[in-house]
């Protein structure tokens, strides 16, 4: 038998071997710039959304924490309720009157929980009210005080999220496993939901803690994006144990 022919390489064939590595070296740089773009873009949502977040829990702490220092907490009577039109949305909200006493004196307020329905159910009912000492006309009902902590907790969770996905791509650069995504990735956000209700708890004075759920209306939401958390963390766990990439 004869030797088989080497083959040589032409000059067209070398150029589109070139050809095709440049492209191939253009792509996957191109891979890594918007794998980059991407980390810095969730980074930056991150970091605005968590300073949003920390700036109205800390705002809500400090002024639920100035109601039960400094203000007086009365029993107040709802008397009637408030209709606010909306032209532009063509609908209606309704907010309640409340009368109550200090001092001898009756005052009267609106409060700024909005009810999309007549609340006739609540007239003639009675309501916890905090009042200003120094000016008893300013006053507002206590289980309406705060909805700072709402938009806090809106903010972490969106926050939250873009930190997943964050520490999610930086982890599978170097290899994720569910151990590292257990600390890295869902146990921060786990341990920050609840520390966040525990500060709640700093600007109540003399209570349980049970009362930050009633006062608070962000805590519950903080709760909730924990539960949410665990559950998924303990998804992960299940889905890595079958694949067999707990380490």
């Amino acid at each position: 038998m004869g030797k088989k022919k080497k083959h040589v390489q032409t000059e067209k064939e070398r150029l589109y071997q070139e050809d095709a590595a440049r492209k191939r070296a253009q792509k996957a740089e191109l891979a890594k710039k918007n794998e980059r773009r991407q980390i810095f873009v969730l980074f930056m949502i991150f970091v605005v959304l968590f300073a949003v977040s920390v700036s109205f829990a800390a705002w809500s702490i400090a002024r639920m924490h100035n109601y039960e220092s400094n203000y007086i907490r009365v029993t107040g009577k709802i008397t009637d309720y408030k209709i606010h039109h909306h032209p532009i949305e063509r609908s209606s909200t309704y907010t309640l009157v409340i009368t109550y006493t200090y001092e001898g004196c009756t005052y009267e307020i609106s409060d700024h929980t909005g009810y999309s329905a007549r609340p006739v159910d609540k007239i003639g009912t009675f309501t916890e009210v905090y009042v200003n000492p120094q000016s008893p006309e300013q006053a507002t009902r206590v289980s309406s005080s705060d909805g700072l902590s709402l938009v806090s907790v809106i903010a972490f969770s969106f926050s939250a999220v873009a930190y997943i996905l964050w520490i999610a791509i930086l982890l599978q650069r170097g290899g994720s496993t569910f151990y590292r995504r257990a600390l890295c990735v869902w146990l921060p956000v786990v341990l920050l939901s609840i520390g966040t209700c525990f500060l709640f708890w700093i600007g109540l004075a003399n209570v349980g803690f049970g009362a930050v759920f009633n006062r608070f209306d962000g805590a519950v939401g903080y709760i909730v994006v924990a539960a949410l958390t665990a559950v998924a963390c303990l998804v992960d766990f299940c889905l890595s144990y079958r694949k067999g990439n707990r380490r």
